[in-house]
């Protein structure tokens, strides 16, 4: 008999699909709004883009100055995960994106 058989009964209390509704409703991570931006999930956009576009023209150009880019921006958001505190951020409460 194999595993994959429809008719294995050694196992019979094993759950044969997903129940999406095992999913507790206020579980943090599935209640987030998709319908706006907040500062942080800017913040990470910008950053991820930049350490994207920067090891990119790192690739093509060979030049050690893209990396330094993706350093300082490494640096930059683990000062922001420690403190909370960030250039960026400053910069886009001063343009009038709201916090969270």
């Amino acid at each position: 008999m194999s595993v994959f058989d429809e008719n294995n009964t050694t196992n019979s209390s094993a759950p044969t699909s997903f129940d999406i509704s095992a999913i507790p409703a206020g579980r943090e991570g599935f209640d987030w709004p998709v319908d706006r931006w907040f500062i942080e999930r800017i913040l990470f956009m910008f950053s991820g883009s930049l350490i994207t576009f920067s090891i990119f023209l790192y690739i093509v150009t060979g030049s050690g100055f893209f990396l330094l880019i993706t350093m300082t921006l490494g640096v930059l958001q683990g000062i922001f995960a420690l403190t909370g505190f960030s250039i960026l951020v400053k910069a886009l409460l001063a343009l009038g994106i709201r916090q969270k």
